[in-house]
């Protein structure tokens, strides 16, 4: 029964999921959007890795896969996100300020919601992101002295370092 209801809003929530793709890769797309999708993202990926959800699908493996399918796509779009963060050609992120900080605690909340799934995959993009920000902090964000690149490396990484405190805490 249960998964039959699951069934039935599936396209539903398979329409959302690339609706937030879509708006997440829009450049027309403002950042308040850009930060629910990465959110709405977040809860479809840690919904689909429930355990009692594959319990519930044991009578029917294909549906099962084709959520596991569906998450894997909706983690790709969230860890590809994370490069666009702090890219090397740039002095400042390619995403708004509030995306960067909501992607970094997508990262630290499906490590922490399936860490046997997502630990390992976050934790790489956090410490590779650590270094390139602790690199650009110290030498003055890279901007060329301009006070909104300064404030944005320091805000990403502020949240950072939560994230990633957060994460040792949970461990």
């Amino acid at each position: 029964e249960d998964v039959q209801a699951i069934q039935s809003c599936w396209t539903s929530l398979a329409d959302l999921k690339e609706s937030a793709t879509e708006t997440l890769g829009s450049q027309a797309a403002k950042g308040g959007s850009k930060v629910y999708c990465v959110k709405y993202l977040e809860c479809f990926i840690l919904f689909l890795n429930e355990a009692e959800l594959k319990v519930l699908c044991m009578g029917d493996p294909a549906v099962y896969a084709k959520f596991q399918l569906a998450a894997k796509g909706a983690a790709d779009t969230v860890f590809g996100l994370a490069s666009f963060i702090m890219n090397e050609n740039e002095t400042t992120s390619t995403l708004p300020t509030p995306v960067a900080i909501v992607v970094l605690n997508a990262l630290g909340a499906l490590a922490k919601g399936k860490p046997e799934v997502f630990a390992r995959r976050s934790c790489d993009v956090l410490s590779t992101l650590a270094a390139e920000l602790g690199s650009k902090s110290k030498s003055g964000g890279g901007g060329g002295g301009r006070g909104t690149d300064t404030t944005k490396v320091a805000a990403v990484l502020q949240s950072l370092k939560q994230v990633l405190l957060s994460l040792a805490k949970f461990e």
